[in-house]
């Protein structure tokens, strides 16, 4: 993203031709001495230098407008906020295709068609445990059942003994 302000807009005549000759640019991650910045946190902030940007603005507003808003071919006749959408547009399409549409009945992402053949498997086994809960009780009626034959039949030949 930092270069989308450092990179010049092709095609654009003149001394102004990227954000940074208008006074936008970025903070580097590198100090002076070639080494990582120390302070990492301020590393990639955007700063404004009021006074560039104010010359700019007066000696051409129409290049400082399509510094930013040129829709170009390809990126390097883009403007700045050009780029930057089409950068944040690629990155959330991919963002999506990864993890889906969150309204859409359309189930078109790797995750989403993870999670609804997972639904599909839980749904299959608590209807096979369902049909395996009903045989069960099936079996202990029928072990009852026939649990009450035997003790009336014992009872029958105990009175047939006794008697």
């Amino acid at each position: 993203m930092r270069l989308n302000f450092a990179n010049p807009v092709q095609g654009l005549s003149g001394k102004y031709k990227s954000a940074a000759d208008i006074g936008i640019s970025t903070s580097s991650y590198v100090d002076s001495d070639g080494g990582i910045n120390s302070e990492i946190s301020n590393g990639g902030k955007i700063y404004v230098d009021e006074d560039k940007l104010r010359k700019a603005l007066e000696e051409d507003p129409d290049i400082v407008y399509k510094i930013f808003g040129t829709s170009g071919e390809t990126n390097s006749t883009q403007g700045v906020a050009t780029r930057l959408y089409n950068q944040l547009y690629d990155s959330m399409k991919s963002i999506k295709d990864v993890a889906g549409y969150p309204d859409s009945t359309d189930v078109t992402s790797s995750l989403a068609k993870q999670l609804e053949d997972f639904d599909d498997r839980l749904y299959s086994m608590t209807d096979r445990l369902q049909q395996m809960e009903d045989r069960y009780y099936k079996q202990f009626d029928a072990m009852e059942t026939a649990l009450s034959k035997l003790t009336q039949q014992s009872s029958w030949l105990s009175q047939q003994f006794s008697g």
